[in-house]
């Protein structure tokens, strides 16, 4: 049955799409309001600056409105064995790829439009801001916030909180470690989360749960941090 938020009225029914062949269940905003962006990255190897696939979904009046994914060739065309049986991705499929650098003014105005989240925010913002000093492009005004740590907030109880294992709680499809479809599901999380507790963006879910936002900014970064003990 659907959650009450805040003893707003409920949704009347949930949006039902067919996704991979599986019956998902989208669900509806509590209230209009709010745009978000979901971030994934995948890597070629161990380095942070190896990004090879970058994948986004936007939320805007609680749905996801768009969704895009890029391959990326790394500066070094170097792929590790374990990060492709991860992801898939070879050095072939990448060949002819742009590099982050081509790529950045197309993904900049995106994710200056609202706030940033990611599953396990610090890999992905750390691969962001070792690939943008890689290429000496300075670090744009962008707050994030971690998805895990909303879900581990929101359902306690769950065995882990790993991308595969909170979609499959909440019956969201995913082709695991491909950056789009992470992305979508890091976006679906988030929604699931607002609606939980009544927010009406992840701003507002943040500060109902004690997060102060993490930041990137000119001079460096602030990771998301809690403001008030766990309960």
């Amino acid at each position: 049955m659907p959650e009450n938020c805040n003893n707003r009225p409920l949704p009347s029914r949930l949006e039902w799409r067919l996704a991979e062949g599986k019956v998902e269940a989208v669900p509806e905003p509590c209230a209009p309001g709010g745009s978000w962006i979901a971030l994934d990255f995948e890597t070629a190897n161990e380095q942070r600056a190896s990004a090879c696939a970058v994948g986004i979904a936007r939320v805007s009046a609680g749905r996801v409105v768009d969704r895009r994914s890029w391959l990326v060739r790394p500066a070094e065309l170097r792929f590790s064995g374990i990060n492709v049986s991860i992801h898939g991705i070879t050095e072939d499929d990448v060949r002819g790829a742009p590099t982050f650098d081509r790529l950045w003014p197309e993904l900049k105005p995106i994710l200056s439009q609202g706030t940033v989240i990611a599953h396990n925010a610090g890999f992905d913002m750390s691969v962001l801001r070792h690939t943008l000093n890689l290429y000496r492009i300075p670090f744009p005004p962008i707050r994030y916030l971690c998805t895990v740590t909303l879900s581990r907030l929101t359902w306690p109880r769950l065995s882990n909180h790993k991308l595969n294992t909170v979609a499959d709680h909440l019956g969201l499809s995913l082709k695991h470690h491909d950056a789009e479809d992470d992305a979508v599901a890091c976006a679906g999380i988030s929604l699931h989360c607002c609606r939980r507790t009544g927010a009406m963006d992840v701003d507002e879910l943040a500060d109902q749960l004690g997060i102060r936002h993490g930041r990137l900014h000119r001079h460096g970064y602030t990771p998301p941090r809690r403001t008030r003990p766990s309960p």
